[in-house]
């Protein structure tokens, strides 16, 4: 045999035996469960996700890509993906939590129902934003910012995209359910923006040019509220919080002269 046909049957041979261990390698890590970890409410309709995530099962775990077991999981707004972990040999690890409908935003002529994030999960009829007879959500009046794209499986885009982010974060760093009926950002032409949660009780809270310490500002002004000394006086009053030198001014009147 010359040396080039001795040199073609290494080849070949190396060739086989690569085609074989990719095989073997297949076989081996071959998806055989797909456990997923639920974080949602009581009641929540899981069967149909976990069918779809099965349609792993048989896939190669080496090469099986995250973003395709994400990609999956967007059919079901109501539903996100916090992980993904290859237990190797053959486990496939999902992580899920639930959205929850946090707040009714105007966009066009009608609504819709986001996350505490801003995701949207739904359109909402004139009817339901009026009543919110379980008062489970939360009306987000943008004032001066434009709702740009509402679209259900995606983050509501507006013209002020950063601002509202932060009014989503200052917003999730207190409790607000059953608390306040709506929150209020009002953008003004000039820099600077503000913010006012209208709780049931009747206070309003108003955070002046929240951009800078929003989050802090925030928490202090419902420590505030929640220990005022009697419900007469959240009936006849509100909260003023603003920034002076940098220090966190709360202030509670009666009389908004």
């Amino acid at each position: 045999m010359s040396i080039k046909a001795k040199k073609i049957s290494i080849i070949v041979i190396a060739a086989v035996f690569a085609l074989v261990a990719i095989v073997c390698t297949i076989g081996l890590f071959s998806i055989k469960k797909v456990q997923v970890d639920y974080a949602v409410s009581k009641g929540a309709n899981t069967m149909e996700i976990q069918t779809t995530l099965d349609e792993f099962l048989g896939d190669s775990l080496v090469f099986l890509s995250i973003d395709k077991v994400k990609d999956a999981v967007d059919n079901y707004p109501y539903f996100e993906v916090t992980s993904v972990d290859k237990q190797f040999p053959n486990v496939l690890k999902v992580s899920i939590r639930e959205r929850k409908e946090t707040y009714f935003v105007k966009s066009g002529d009608g609504y819709v129902v986001t996350a505490q994030d801003g995701f949207v999960l739904r359109t909402a009829t004139e009817n339901e934003v009026e009543e919110n007879l379980l008062r489970d959500k939360i009306y987000l009046n943008l004032d001066g910012i434009s709702v740009e794209s509402a679209t259900v499986g995606s983050i509501l885009k507006t013209d002020s995209d950063s601002l509202v982010k932060t009014v989503f974060k200052i917003a999730d760093s207190v409790e607000l359910i059953d608390c306040v009926e709506s929150i209020t950002v009002t953008k003004y032409n000039v820099p600077g923006a503000d913010l006012t949660f209208k709780t049931y009780s009747g206070v309003s809270i108003e955070i002046a040019k929240f951009e800078v310490k929003g989050v802090e500002m925030a928490v202090e002004a419902f420590n505030a509220y929640n220990n005022a000394e009697s419900d007469y006086v959240k009936m006849y009053s509100f909260i003023k919080v603003y920034l002076v030198n940098d220090e966190i001014k709360v202030v509670w009147a009666s009389d908004k002269q």
